[in-house]
């Protein structure tokens, strides 16, 4: 018997049947705050992200309610899946907090990584014998 190509469709999830579908998997959760954290400090974008995200913070429930009723529109271009848990995620605002901490610690992290790199270019621009452009003497 030859397979039809309806068989390989993925099922939809049926929150009917699925107890834990409008719970957010903790380990997901940290998934998606530092796949957004890393995408915001790639870019250097970390503070205009943490502005909008404190500003933004009260209406992220709002925010993920319209998340749930845009869904039957969005799964046209992304997998109800991914919809489902950026809603789950938008609607609990510990997580903005959460992404908030580790744009934090990221943007920490590179700052205080350039500020060594700037030490040590300085280091090597004085071994070298070039003076430093900041000493006019």
């Amino acid at each position: 018997m030859s397979k039809k190509p309806e068989d390989n469709i993925p099922e939809s999830p049926n929150p009917a049947l699925d107890p834990n579908y409008d719970v957010l998997d903790p380990e997901r959760r940290d998934f998606i705050v530092n796949y957004m954290a890393e995408k915001i400090d790639k870019y250097g974008m970390g503070t205009p992200a943490m502005v909008f995200l404190e500003a933004g913070r009260p209406l992220s429930f709002i925010g993920g309610s319209i998340m749930w009723g845009a869904a039957p529109f969005l799964n046209i271009f992304v997998n109800d899946k991914y919809t489902r848990e950026i809603a789950l995620f938008l609607e609990d605002r510990k997580n903005i907090e959460i992404l908030i901490q580790k744009i934090e610690q990221l943007e920490f992290e590179r700052v205080a990584r350039e500020k060594i790199e700037r030490q040590e270019a300085k280091k090597r621009a004085i071994a070298e014998g070039r003076k430093p452009w900041w000493k006019f003497w």
